[in-house]
């Protein structure tokens, strides 16, 4: 049996020359992405939002983890447990500073406004 010609021919295992990887290109030119790492804010948000089951007076309920951590400390607090008190304080000081503005309601001053805030005591009685 005679070996294969040394040519660059095309057939099974050997695509033509002009379509095959050049040295040191890699096979895969377009990979897809995976997702990075979670940063560590994340995790923790993911964590807390994970619903667990708590007995609360023997009766089981469905709560957010973080809401289960509250509910601890909270009892804990109440029996007198002083680190618990400081630990719920401290949360309460941060979710302060770390939540986002509340929604204000600002009225421009018209006479519609003043009308409306002045309530229908003052219509006049061609109105009614």
């Amino acid at each position: 049996m005679s070996s294969p010609p040394d040519n660059d021919g095309c057939g099974y295992g050997r695509p033509p020359e002009h379509t095959r990887w050049k040295k040191g290109q890699c096979g895969n030119s377009k990979p897809r992405k995976s997702p990075g790492p979670k940063g560590t804010v994340e995790m923790i948000d993911r964590l807390f939002l994970k619903p667990v089951e708590i007995a609360v007076n023997g009766v089981t309920k469905n709560v957010t983890t973080l809401e289960a951590i509250l509910l601890q400390l909270w009892l804990k607090e109440m029996s007198g447990n002083r680190p618990a008190l400081r630990v719920r304080l401290k949360y309460e000081e941060f979710a302060r500073q770390n939540s986002e503005p509340s929604l204000e309601v600002v009225f421009l001053d018209s006479e519609y406004t003043r009308a409306v805030a002045a309530g229908p005591s003052t219509r006049s009685p061609d109105h009614e």
